[in-house]
């Protein structure tokens, strides 16, 4: 949940997601916004804030960092443009040490011959 003092009528309910590149950006933004938009979840943010609006929606960027329109409508006022290109310099950035990491920490270990049982 999100929300500041200049947007004193407004809670944002935001959910982050991580995707390929062979997905549609509206789609997990969609499949985001539908499990969080319930009234459980709203009832709950607009107790907590003590505000009267709610707003669902979902960070979607890829792992090259192209981040979704849906998500900039959403976020609009909120993250700014110097902040939208760290964020996916960001995203390139840990995917390049995930990357790194795995492959610096998985071994391949060659099949043992067994013996006939």
């Amino acid at each position: 949940m999100y929300w500041k003092k200049e947007d004193p009528d407004l809670v944002r309910i935001l959910d982050i997601g991580i995707t390929s590149d062979n997905v549609r950006p509206t789609v997990p933004y969609q499949e985001k916004v539908r499990k969080y938009d319930v009234d459980s979840v709203r009832k709950f943010a607009l107790e907590v804030s003590g505000l009267d609006s709610v707003w669902v929606g979902a960070l979607i960027i890829n792992w090259r960092g192209a981040i979704a329109q849906d998500t900039k409508h959403f976020m609009k006022g909120v993250i700014n443009t110097r902040d939208w290109a760290i964020l996916s310099l960001r995203t390139l950035q840990y995917g390049v040490y995930s990357y790194d990491f795995r492959n610096k920490t998985t071994c391949t270990v060659e099949p043992i011959n067994e013996v006939d049982w």
